[in-house]
């Protein structure tokens, strides 16, 4: 019974350590190919995939409740000021500092246009490696940006959206 409890014990902790990554540089011969290829396409949706957030209080079931936020965003929709309480998901800057170097990085989210460039200036942080975004204004009848309209050749394009009926756009 003891060890059991020490197991769960430790198990709760160990949820909570943070985690270290080894970066390898890359090899010589590695960066001069990188710097020869074309760029394949990255599409990051922004919402629920790279960050959460809760707008005036607001709580959702994916954020503990007393979690802080990593940043607030205040925008005025209607003339109405709404203030955002955004949370990353965990490693989400390792992740797109490491991705950035392979591709070009594209954010599109249903959300306004305000709301999405204010977070995705918030979480380039200064990198500069979100340049290209697509927000709810970006709509042709009622369906979101293709990806399609993104790169003409969907060989060199990768998605990453929580959700599978993003790519029913395309069938």
């Amino acid at each position: 019974m003891i060890s059991h409890l020490h197991r769960l014990t430790y198990l709760q902790a160990l949820k909570y350590q943070s985690v270290k990554y080894d970066i390898v540089p890359l090899s010589p011969l590695s960066k001069y190919r990188l710097c020869t290829l074309r760029r394949k396409v990255m599409v990051l949706d922004l919402d629920e995939t790279l960050i959460h957030s809760v707008h005036d209080g607001i709580m959702r079931p994916t954020v503990r409740p007393g979690t802080p936020p990593d940043f607030v965003l205040k925008v005025f929709i209607d003339h109405h000021p709404v203030r955002f309480s955004v949370h990353k998901r965990p490693h989400v800057d390792f992740f797109l500092n490491v991705i950035s170097q392979w591709y070009e990085l594209v954010i599109y989210t249903a959300s306004l246009e305000i709301y999405g460039a204010g977070v995705t200036e918030l979480l380039d942080n200064g990198r500069h490696i979100l340049q290209r975004r697509f927000y709810r204004q970006a709509r042709y009848d009622y369906v979101y940006v293709t990806l399609l309209s993104i790169s003409n050749k969907l060989i060199g394009v990768c998605l990453l959206d929580l959700y599978s009926t993003s790519i029913k756009v395309l069938t």
